[in-house]
């Protein structure tokens, strides 16, 4: 994922969520300057006025985390990870550790990922950087393609090997968006108990769901808590969602 696929410092200034009204307290001219930064939450993190607040500090950290959980996700859509493993980071970390036979396993699971779902991405990446490169790319996909046909026939192939769009398969899987992809805006996951996380996920997937299954789940994708607010999640009887402090206020 790219950085302008996720929302900058100033936009998630102005939500009218939790993490928005925390970040209207901060000098407009330190927001802005975030966004100059590729990783706008790192730059916060360094700034001395701020260190001795915890707060913000976990409320960082915690976005940050959703941008390397939101590319894991995007990572599972297209089978390249599972919720505990990126074979793309599993790769580099091989290679660097001289683990020949591990990093060229996790590598040919990124190439199939690219092979199944974004050929043109991974053969002009490989032209772009030599001949070589593109024609090794090349092969290998026709060997891919070779396996696939006789496993399957031409026609199912093509069809199975080609989908039009990502899937996320399991509820694992789903769980995982629902908690990436809200973590910030409103109502902003991250400052919700697991509890309350398990509550939320559980009604809108429609899904009586362990409590274990959404805390690893969370945890796995590294998704780290700013201060906890939300201790409950519910529906009101007109259906609006109501979100409860531990004294059992509704805050949102």
């Amino acid at each position: 994922m790219t950085d302008d696929m996720f929302d900058s410092v100033c936009d998630l200034a102005a939500d009218n969520g939790l993490i928005g009204a925390a970040l209207r307290q901060l000098p407009k001219e330190i927001l802005s300057e975030a966004d100059r930064w590729s990783k706008p939450w790192e730059f916060l993190l360094s700034v001395k006025f701020l260190l001795p607040y915890k707060g913000f500090r976990q409320l960082f950290r915690a976005a940050q985390s959703q941008r390397d959980a939101l590319s894991r996700v995007a990572e599972i859509a297209r089978r390249a990870a599972s919720i505990d493993r990126s074979w793309t980071q599993t790769m580099i970390k091989s290679a660097n550790a001289c683990d020949l036979s591990a990093a060229i396993h996790a590598q040919n699971k990124v190439l199939a990922s690219y092979w199944r779902y974004d050929p043109g991405r991974l053969l002009n990446a490989a032209k772009n950087d030599s001949p070589e490169m593109e024609a090794e790319v090349r092969r290998r996909f026709d060997v891919l393609d070779q396996k696939a046909r006789r496993k399957l026939g031409r026609r199912k192939a093509e069809e199975k090997n080609r989908p039009a769009v990502f899937e996320l398969e399991t509820v694992t899987h789903k769980i995982a968006w629902l908690l990436a992809w809200n973590w910030l805006r409103k109502p902003g996951y991250c400052s919700f108990s697991d509890n309350a996380l398990l509550d939320v996920c559980g009604q809108l997937l429609n899904l009586r769901l362990p409590f274990e299954t959404v805390r690893k789940t969370r945890q796995a994708l590294g998704l780290k808590k700013a201060p906890v607010f939300i201790y409950e999640a519910r529906r009101n009887q007109c259906g609006i969602w109501e979100f409860l402090s531990r004294q059992g206020e509704v805050i949102l």
